[in-house]
């Protein structure tokens, strides 16, 4: 059952979800996503893949499907930082708008993702492997005629024409970044990574 318009907190107390439910699970969504320190960091034009994909979101939906948010894309060459399913998820949008979108990132195989033996419960695409679910969400990028770069991102320079991005020994530019760079990760247990896909594992839709 689904219930819209609720704002919990205010039109529906907590308590009364607490004596009508023995267990309430929070998927409200990250709001505090991996940033990275590089030089520039902190000018316009860069964007969490969170925050663009909520502002295209809600314009869309406020205005009943009738003003497209060209003003986070018009014009642009957007670089997304992040080939993780927040990454590709940012440059299909783009790529809906009818801009080009350019996703730097590791390879596939380096994705947490990827070494998730079965992921049953990502609505949608129930039964894939973490493999299988992020060659998809690549399948469908590339269709949508997304660009892709391996390399890491070395650092970003906003100058008054554009975004200028270093990967390796080479730079790119571009109109607008998106940061989607996934979460961080804290020290590894005793024999955790050893172990990963033979007994231990993480949560991936959570991640």
């Amino acid at each position: 059952r689904f219930e819209c318009g609720v704002d919990v907190g205010r039109n529906l107390p907590g308590k009364e979800l607490l004596k009508k439910y023995d267990r309430i699970l929070l998927a409200g969504g990250a709001s505090n996503p991996r940033d990275i320190e590089v030089p520039g960091r902190d000018a316009k034009g860069i964007y969490f893949a969170v925050d663009f994909l909520k502002n295209v979101t809600k314009t869309l939906l406020d205005s009943n499907f009738k003003e497209i948010p060209y003003h986070l894309a018009r014009g642009k060459k957007v670089l997304v930082i992040g080939g993780g399913p927040a990454g590709l998820s940012a440059s299909i949008n783009v790529r809906a708008r009818g801009r080009s979108a350019l996703v730097v990132s590791n390879p596939l195989e380096e994705n947490p993702l990827w070494r998730a033996e079965k992921v049953d419960n990502y609505l949608g695409l129930p039964g894939l492997s973490g493999a299988e679910m992020l060659a998809a969400m690549r399948r469908h990028a590339e269709q949508a005629g997304v660009e892709f770069l391996a390399g890491k991102v070395l650092n970003a320079v906003q100058m008054p024409d554009a975004w200028y991005v270093s990967v390796g020994p080479d730079m790119y530019n571009a109109r607008a970044v998106v940061l989607a760079a996934g979460v961080a990760r804290g020290k590894k247990f005793a024999g955790e990574a050893e172990l990963l896909g033979r007994g231990v594992s993480y949560c991936a839709t959570c991640d």
